[in-house]
C-alpha cells in the first residue's frame, strides 16, 4: 500500500518537475523572437554594400516624385520598393512641394504595382522585416535653428501590398533610414530625440533626448550600438540601442554635413563626414574616422575647397575590400582611401558626386551629379563612363545580379544591363 502510495506520489512530482521545464522552455522560446529579416539599416549594412539576391530586366520608368535613396529589393515578392519626395517637373525637382511616396515596381518589367502617397516626404531607404515595410515621413524645412520637418512627421509601417500597419507620429522629421534591432524599429529624427518603436504594433518603447537636430544621417548599428551625426550642435553620438542610453558622445568641429553624413564601419573604425566654412560660396570637405571604443578621431580626411551645394553636403561611404571610397558634392574626385588611416591610396576625376559608390567584384560604379556613370576597377583605373540621364540623390545605385538599377532626383529610374555598362 506504502509503495503504490509512493509510487503515485513519484509520478505526480515528475509530472510537476516535466511541467515546470516546458513551462520554463516556452518563455525561453518565447523570449527569443526570430525574424527573417532581408533590408534592417541603411544601404544593407555597416559597410553600406548592397546587391541583394534578385535579377532585373532591363526597364526604363518615370516617377512624377525624386527618387532620393537607393530602393529596397523584396526578394520573395521580386518587387523593388522606391520612396520618393517632393515633384518634378520638366526634370527639375521642387522640394516646397511637401509630399511623398512609396512605389512597388515588378522587377520583371518595370511596371508599377502599387503605389501609396504620404502628405510629407519620403526620404528613407524602406526597411524591410518579416513582410513588413519601415519608411520614415518629413522634409528637410526649418521650423528653427535646432528644429527640422515642418508639417505631418511620422514614421509608416505597410505590408507587401502598400496597405498602412501602423502610424507612429514624431515630433520633427524622419528622414534619415531607421534601424532594426530585436523586434524595435529605431530612428533618429530632427525633433532632437532618438525613439525606439515595437515592430509590430508602433508602440513607443524608449525615447532619448539629445540637443542636435539629424538631417540624413542614417544611423548605423554595429553590435548593440546605434551611430550618427548630430547638428546644432554638432555632434556625433553613440547610444546603447537597447535603451538609448548614450555610451559617448563626440564634439565636432564642423559647420555642416555632419547631420547629413550616415556613418559606415569596418574591424573598430567609424567613418562619417562634414564641412566647414570658408567663405558664403566655399566649404572645406573632409572625412574622419572615429575609434568605435571611445570616440576618438583617429584619422581625417580634407578632401579640399569647392562650392557649397544646395542641399546635402556629405554623402556616404562606401566601405570595401579595405578601401573606403569617398565623394563629395564639392569637390570632383572619388577617394580611395585606408579606411585604418585614412592615407590616399588614389583618385580619379569623376565630377562633384552626391551618391556614394556601388561595388561588385572588382569594379566601382558612381554616379555623377550630371548623370555621367563612372565604372572604376579597384586599382582606379576608369573602365567605361555612360551617359544615363538620371541625376542621384545620396544613395548608392542598386546593383542587381545582371543589372544596375539607377534613380533620381528627376524622377528617371532606368535598370540597365551590367554587360552594357562594363
Amino acid at each position: 500500500m506504502h509503495k503504490r502510495h509512493f509510487l503515485v506520489l513519484s509520478s505526480i512530482i515528475m509530472i510537476f518537475i516535466f511541467l515546470l521545464i516546458l513551462v520554463s522552455n516556452q518563455g525561453i522560446l518565447s523570449s527569443k523572437r526570430s525574424f527573417q529579416t532581408e533590408v534592417y539599416m541603411f544601404e544593407g549594412g555597416p559597410n553600406h554594400v548592397y546587391q541583394p539576391s534578385i535579377y532585373a530586366s532591363s526597364f526604363n520608368l518615370s516617377l512624377p516624385s525624386a527618387v532620393i535613396v537607393t530602393p529596397t529589393a523584396l526578394i520573395g515578392s521580386h518587387m523593388l520598393i522606391f520612396t520618393t519626395s517632393g515633384t518634378v517637373s520638366n526634370g527639375v525637382f521642387n522640394m516646397s512641394s511637401c509630399f511623398g511616396g512609396v512605389y512597388a515596381v515588378n522587377a520583371d518589367d518595370g511596371k508599377v504595382l502599387w503605389s501609396k502617397t504620404f502628405p510629407n516626404m519620403v526620404m528613407t531607404q524602406p526597411l524591410f522585416i518579416n513582410g513588413i515595410i519601415v519608411v520614415g515621413v518629413g522634409n528637410n524645412m526649418f521650423v528653427n535653428q535646432s528644429f527640422r520637418g515642418t508639417g505631418i512627421n511620422e514614421i509608416v509601417a505597410l505590408n507587401e501590398q502598400g496597405h498602412v500597419i501602423w502610424v507612429h507620429k514624431t515630433r520633427g522629421e524622419a528622414m534619415p533610414t531607421p534601424v532594426f534591432f530585436d523586434g524595435n524599429v529605431v530612428e533618429a529624427t530632427g525633433g532632437g530625440y532618438v525613439c525606439s518603436l515595437d515592430l509590430s504594433n508602433g508602440h513607443l518603447e524608449w525615447v532619448t533626448k539629445i540637443p542636435s537636430y539629424v538631417s540624413m544621417s542614417s544611423p548605423l548599428l554595429v553590435g548593440e550600438e546605434l551611430l550618427f551625426g548630430g547638428a546644432n550642435p554638432y555632434v556625433f553620438y553613440d547610444l546603447n540601442v537597447t535603451n538609448g542610453n548614450v555610451i559617448w558622445e563626440t564634439q565636432i568641429n564642423a559647420t555642416g554635413g555632419l547631420d547629413d553624413s550616415s556613418p559606415s564601419f569596418c574591424n573598430g573604425i567609424v567613418l562619417t563626414g562634414f564641412t566647414d566654412y570658408v567663405t558664403n560660396n566655399t566649404l572645406d570637405y573632409k572625412e574622419i574616422g572615429i575609434n568605435l571604443s571611445n570616440g576618438e578621431i583617429v584619422w581625417c580626411l580634407n578632401e579640399g575647397e569647392g562650392p557649397t551645394p544646395s542641399d546635402l553636403q556629405s554623402p556616404p561611404a562606401t566601405l570595401y575590400e579595405g578601401y573606403a571610397f569617398v565623394t563629395s558634392p564639392g569637390v570632383p574626385y572619388l577617394y580611395a582611401v585606408n579606411y585604418s588611416d585614412g592615407q590616399v591610396v588614389w583618385k580619379v576625376k569623376t565630377g562633384d558626386d552626391i551618391d556614394n559608390p556601388a561595388v561588385s567584384g572588382n569594379l566601382l560604379f558612381v554616379l555623377n551629379h550630371t548623370g555621367f556613370l563612372y565604372v572604376i576597377n579597384l586599382q582606379g583605373k576608369v573602365i567605361n563612363v555612360v551617359k544615363t540621364g538620371v541625376i542621384p540623390g545620396p544613395g548608392e545605385p542598386l546593383l542587381t545580379q545582371n543589372t544596375i538599377v539607377l534613380f533620381g532626383v528627376n524622377g528617371v529610374v532606368k535598370s540597365i544591363p551590367l554587360s552594357k555598362v562594363i
